[in-house]
């Protein structure tokens, strides 16, 4: 979905699918930090962690990036 809309123009719609990859990655990261916590995972978990959070720090980005 975000591979398709990466050459639209700016819009309401492409905004909220920003928004939704924020929330999806924020809550991604989370999960993975309860989990480490919990000892459900090992140090591999770091791995998906930060991909997550990487995400959802550029997702996140990109959003305050179209607000101006």
């Amino acid at each position: 979905m975000s591979w398709l809309a990466k050459d639209a123009p700016p819009s309401e719609a492409r905004r909220h699918m920003i928004l939704g990859e924020i929330f999806h990655s924020g809550i991604a990261t989370i999960i993975f930090v309860f989990g480490f916590f919990q000892g459900i995972g090992n140090l591999l978990l770091i791995v998906p962690f930060l991909i997550h959070l990487s995400l959802s720090l550029w997702w996140g980005y990109l959003y305050w990036k179209g607000a101006k």
